[in-house]
């Protein structure tokens, strides 16, 4: 089993590497008091889809850092539940302008695309209708542009719903802890990678980048995928302006995570459909090691099962390691570190479910259904 042992140390490297290394400057100053904002326009941009609920409390939110904002646009993506409404009636509720457009076409990319046409900002913020910035975190989004050389700014997203999670059954709870500490575990290695000038992955939830950097690259490409508006632009930014150009900020929003199995399915689903569009090895590269990683633990059950259990418990151990930071810095609580054992001898399953998916048929999204 030497081979075992040199996969380990190979596992735990790349780990390490894409760890987080140094603290996020701007994140530092998330809170701090630095009134008003002198860098270049804003213009925030919420695709919405029937989001009537939460779209009140992310306007919120952004009213409470107001000075910040230019102008926000809310892309109405042919909403049935009176989603236009909810701006009209928040127009003279915030001191920014707030503007609703009807999408062009359908699918967020070209809700985007309506937006970005319209707006005025030299700086573009994309945010889900279902996120909501921490206090501090647009600025500490957003402060980055001063520096000409900066063309995009990412952040963490929290997915996490303390409501859902002290209603819900033991399923439920699960299926949130799990989703909490992933995605705690992807953002700390999206925001080490990035240090490291090797970008993996980025969130769209709340992101920044500059337009004229957008129209430059030509967007997220022609890609024929109704996803991909973050990954894709990151990559054709990071391929024409290099690393330099691109600031993990540690600024903290949250959003809303799958709240059904069957929801989170399809969203998995999706995520991992939009791979085959990559620009970048060492992306393609990490999903197939953190693949094979967990579906080895089956090979190696066939021929040891005490192998087996080793090996969950080492990349167990090494993947704890990067989730700790994780949670740390997305400030999410304590308690979910009890859900990591159940979680971790779940992930061979769940790794496994993933690959056959990857070979079936499309996903559902916003209630619209696509081919994979």
């Amino acid at each position: 089993m030497w081979w075992l042992l040199l996969w380990w140390a190979v596992y735990g490297y790349v780990l390490w590497r894409w760890r987080p290394h140094t603290a996020s400057t701007e994140a530092s100053e998330q809170g701090g008091n630095e009134e008003g904002y002198h860098g270049p326009q804003v213009s925030i941009l919420i695709p919405a889809r029937n989001e009537r609920e939460c779209l009140p409390e992310v306007l919120a939110a952004l009213k409470r850092e107001a000075s910040w904002v230019s102008e926000v646009i809310v892309i109405d993506d042919h909403s049935t539940d009176g989603t236009a409404e909810v701006v009209r009636e928040w127009r003279e509720e915030v001191p920014f302008s707030l503007r609703c457009l009807r999408n062009e076409g359908a699918g967020k990319k070209a809700a985007l695309l309506t937006g970005i046409r319209a707006c005025r900002g030299e700086v573009i913020v994309t945010m889900d209708a279902d996120t909501i910035p921490e206090p501090g975190a647009l600025r500490a989004l957003i402060r980055p542009f001063r520096r000409a050389s900066v063309q995009m700014s990412a952040a963490y997203v929290r997915f996490w719903d303390e409501k859902a999670y002290e209603r819900g059954m033991l399923d439920k709870r699960f299926l949130l802890a799990f989703q909490a500490l992933e995605m705690a575990g992807f953002l700390a290695l999206t925001e080490g990678s990035w240090q490291r000038g090797e970008p993996i992955t980025v969130n769209g939830a709340f992101l920044a980048y500059r337009k004229q950097a957008f129209e430059a690259v030509g967007g997220w490409g022609d890609a024929p995928h109704p996803g991909g508006d973050d990954e894709l632009l990151m990559q054709r930014l990071y391929e024409r302006y290099g690393a330099e150009a691109l600031v993990f900020s540690g600024a903290v929003a949250q959003t809303r995570p799958a709240l059904s199995w069957q929801t989170f399915w399809h969203q998995r689903r999706r995520w991992l459909s939009k791979q085959r569009y990559y620009l970048f090895f060492w992306t393609r590269a990490g999903l197939v090691l953190l693949g094979l990683t967990h579906f080895l633990f089956w090979l190696i059950g066939l021929i040891s099962p005490s192998w087996a259990l080793a090996h969950l418990c080492v990349t167990g151990a090494l993947q704890a390691w990067v989730i700790g930071a994780g949670l740390q810095k997305l400030r999410l609580p304590s308690f979910l570190r009890f859900w990591y054992p159940l979680a971790q001898v779940w992930y061979p399953v769940y790794v496994v479910i993933l690959g056959i998916m990857l070979w079936r048929g499309g996903f559902w999204w916003r209630g619209r259904w696509y081919e994979g």
